[in-house]
Protein backbone atom coordinates (compact mmCIF):
# COMPACT_ATOMS: atom_id res chain seq x y z
CA UNK A 1 0.00 0.00 0.00
CA UNK A 2 2.84 2.40 0.81
CA UNK A 3 4.49 1.59 -2.50
CA UNK A 4 1.35 2.41 -4.49
CA UNK A 5 0.33 5.47 -2.47
CA UNK A 6 3.80 7.03 -2.63
CA UNK A 7 4.75 5.70 -6.09
CA UNK A 8 7.96 4.16 -4.76
CA UNK A 9 9.96 1.00 -5.34
CA UNK A 10 9.94 -1.78 -2.72
CA UNK A 11 13.47 -0.91 -1.62
CA UNK A 12 12.50 2.76 -1.17
CA UNK A 13 9.53 1.74 1.00
CA UNK A 14 11.81 -0.46 3.14
CA UNK A 15 14.24 2.43 3.56
CA UNK A 16 11.46 4.80 4.59
CA UNK A 17 10.14 2.30 7.14
CA UNK A 18 13.65 1.75 8.54
CA UNK A 19 14.04 5.50 8.89
CA UNK A 20 10.64 5.86 10.62
CA UNK A 21 11.70 3.15 13.10
CA UNK A 22 15.07 4.88 13.69
CA UNK A 23 13.27 8.16 14.38
CA UNK A 24 10.98 6.42 16.86
CA UNK A 25 7.81 7.29 14.95
CA UNK A 26 6.79 3.65 14.58
CA UNK A 27 7.96 0.41 16.18
CA UNK A 28 7.94 -3.19 15.03
CA UNK A 29 6.53 -6.03 17.07
CA UNK A 30 7.41 -9.41 15.64
CA UNK A 31 5.36 -12.50 16.46
CA UNK A 32 7.16 -15.72 17.41
CA UNK A 33 6.34 -17.20 13.98
CA UNK A 34 7.38 -14.01 12.11
CA UNK A 35 3.89 -13.19 10.83
CA UNK A 36 2.01 -9.92 11.14
CA UNK A 37 -1.54 -10.08 12.45
CA UNK A 38 -3.90 -8.79 15.11
CA UNK A 39 -6.68 -10.10 17.34
CA UNK A 40 -9.60 -8.12 18.73
CA UNK A 41 -11.74 -8.77 21.77
CA UNK A 42 -14.96 -10.46 20.64
CA UNK A 43 -17.32 -8.09 22.45
CA UNK A 44 -15.51 -4.77 22.71
CA UNK A 45 -13.54 -4.89 19.44
CA UNK A 46 -10.41 -3.57 21.15
CA UNK A 47 -7.11 -4.92 19.93
CA UNK A 48 -5.81 -7.43 22.47
CA UNK A 49 -2.86 -8.81 20.51
CA UNK A 50 -1.08 -7.35 17.49
CA UNK A 51 2.11 -7.97 15.60
CA UNK A 52 3.61 -5.83 12.87
CA UNK A 53 3.80 -2.04 12.72
CA UNK A 54 2.94 -0.29 15.97
CA UNK A 55 1.79 3.27 15.31
CA UNK A 56 1.43 4.17 18.99
CA UNK A 57 4.51 6.44 18.90
CA UNK A 58 2.79 8.58 16.27
CA UNK A 59 -0.29 8.80 18.51
CA UNK A 60 1.97 10.14 21.27
CA UNK A 61 3.20 12.76 18.77
CA UNK A 62 -0.20 14.22 17.86
CA UNK A 63 1.17 17.68 18.56
CA UNK A 64 3.47 17.09 15.57
CA UNK A 65 0.58 16.17 13.24
CA UNK A 66 0.67 19.55 11.47
CA UNK A 67 4.40 19.09 10.90
CA UNK A 68 3.83 15.61 9.40
CA UNK A 69 1.13 16.96 7.09
CA UNK A 70 3.39 19.84 5.99
CA UNK A 71 6.30 17.48 5.32
CA UNK A 72 4.05 15.13 3.35
CA UNK A 73 2.80 18.04 1.21
CA UNK A 74 6.36 19.27 0.62
CA UNK A 75 7.29 15.76 -0.52
CA UNK A 76 4.33 15.61 -2.89
CA UNK A 77 5.21 19.00 -4.38
CA UNK A 78 8.85 17.95 -4.78
CA UNK A 79 7.91 14.66 -6.50
CA UNK A 80 5.62 16.56 -8.90
CA UNK A 81 8.39 19.07 -9.69
CA UNK A 82 10.84 16.24 -10.34
CA UNK A 83 8.31 14.59 -12.65
CA UNK A 84 7.94 17.78 -14.69
CA UNK A 85 11.72 18.24 -14.88
CA UNK A 86 12.27 14.63 -15.95
CA UNK A 87 9.64 15.05 -18.71
CA UNK A 88 11.37 18.22 -19.94
CA UNK A 89 14.72 16.39 -19.92
CA UNK A 90 13.22 13.51 -21.92
CA UNK A 91 11.74 15.88 -24.50
CA UNK A 92 15.05 17.72 -24.91
CA UNK A 93 17.02 14.44 -25.12
CA UNK A 94 14.72 13.02 -27.79
CA UNK A 95 14.82 16.28 -29.78
CA UNK A 96 18.63 16.27 -29.68
CA UNK A 97 18.64 12.65 -30.85
CA UNK A 98 16.41 13.58 -33.80
CA UNK A 99 18.61 16.56 -34.65
CA UNK A 100 21.72 14.37 -34.59
CA UNK A 101 20.03 11.76 -36.81
CA UNK A 102 18.94 14.44 -39.29
CA UNK A 103 22.44 15.93 -39.37
CA UNK A 104 23.87 12.48 -40.05
CA UNK A 105 21.30 11.77 -42.81
CA UNK A 106 22.26 15.00 -44.58
CA UNK A 107 25.95 14.25 -44.20
CA UNK A 108 26.71 17.11 -41.82
CA UNK A 109 29.80 15.79 -40.14
CA UNK A 110 31.87 17.71 -37.70
CA UNK A 111 33.17 18.00 -34.20
CA UNK A 112 30.14 20.07 -33.10
CA UNK A 113 27.76 17.10 -33.61
CA UNK A 114 30.10 14.64 -31.88
CA UNK A 115 30.52 17.05 -28.96
CA UNK A 116 26.75 17.51 -28.73
CA UNK A 117 26.22 13.75 -28.61
CA UNK A 118 28.87 13.27 -25.88
CA UNK A 119 27.67 16.21 -23.78
CA UNK A 120 24.06 15.06 -24.01
CA UNK A 121 24.97 11.51 -22.97
CA UNK A 122 26.96 12.85 -20.01
CA UNK A 123 24.08 15.11 -18.94
CA UNK A 124 21.58 12.25 -19.17
CA UNK A 125 23.83 10.06 -16.97
CA UNK A 126 24.28 12.86 -14.43
CA UNK A 127 20.56 13.67 -14.28
CA UNK A 128 19.69 10.05 -13.49
CA UNK A 129 21.47 10.41 -10.14
CA UNK A 130 19.80 13.69 -9.15
CA UNK A 131 17.02 13.55 -6.55
CA UNK A 132 16.25 17.22 -5.80
CA UNK A 133 14.51 19.69 -8.16
CA UNK A 134 16.96 22.48 -7.38
CA UNK A 135 19.82 20.21 -8.50
CA UNK A 136 17.94 18.92 -11.55
CA UNK A 137 16.76 22.22 -13.01
CA UNK A 138 20.18 23.57 -14.11
CA UNK A 139 20.93 20.31 -15.94
CA UNK A 140 17.56 20.34 -17.70
CA UNK A 141 17.97 23.98 -18.72
CA UNK A 142 21.44 23.18 -20.05
CA UNK A 143 20.06 20.33 -22.15
CA UNK A 144 17.25 22.54 -23.47
CA UNK A 145 19.79 25.26 -24.43
CA UNK A 146 21.85 22.67 -26.31
CA UNK A 147 18.71 21.46 -28.08
CA UNK A 148 17.72 24.99 -29.20
CA UNK A 149 21.26 25.79 -30.38
CA UNK A 150 21.51 22.51 -32.30
CA UNK A 151 18.13 23.05 -33.94
CA UNK A 152 19.10 26.58 -35.00
CA UNK A 153 22.43 25.31 -36.39
CA UNK A 154 20.70 22.51 -38.31
CA UNK A 155 18.12 24.94 -39.74
CA UNK A 156 20.93 27.19 -40.98
CA UNK A 157 22.72 24.24 -42.61
CA UNK A 158 19.51 23.01 -44.21
CA UNK A 159 18.41 26.49 -45.32
CA UNK A 160 14.91 25.98 -43.95
CA UNK A 161 12.25 26.62 -46.61
CA UNK A 162 9.03 28.54 -45.94
CA UNK A 163 6.31 25.89 -45.70
CA UNK A 164 3.65 28.13 -47.37
CA UNK A 165 5.11 29.69 -50.54
CA UNK A 166 3.51 32.96 -51.68
CA UNK A 167 3.47 32.53 -55.48
CA UNK A 168 0.52 30.52 -56.96
CA UNK A 169 2.78 28.33 -59.11
CA UNK A 170 4.62 27.11 -56.02
CA UNK A 171 1.58 26.16 -53.94
CA UNK A 172 1.03 22.50 -53.20
CA UNK A 173 -1.29 20.65 -55.56
CA UNK A 174 -4.66 19.54 -54.20
CA UNK A 175 -5.42 15.90 -54.88
CA UNK A 176 -9.06 14.88 -54.75
CA UNK A 177 -9.45 11.55 -53.00
CA UNK A 178 -13.25 11.35 -52.96
CA UNK A 179 -14.30 9.00 -55.79
CA UNK A 180 -17.71 10.70 -56.33
CA UNK A 181 -16.09 14.12 -56.82
CA UNK A 182 -13.64 12.68 -59.33
CA UNK A 183 -16.45 11.16 -61.41
CA UNK A 184 -18.51 14.36 -61.45
CA UNK A 185 -15.50 16.42 -62.60
CA UNK A 186 -14.71 13.99 -65.41
CA UNK A 187 -18.26 14.20 -66.84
Amino acid sequence: MQQEALDLSPSQVKEINRRLIELGLITMRNSPNGKRYGRRHERTGHIIEAYGFDLAPIDRNTQRYAEFVRLAEEGRVERAAMGRLRRRATIARKAITQILETAQEYGFAGEEWITLAHETAALVRALREVERPEEMEPGVKSMERRQRAARERLEILLGVVDSAPKEPENRPHNTITNQALILTRIR
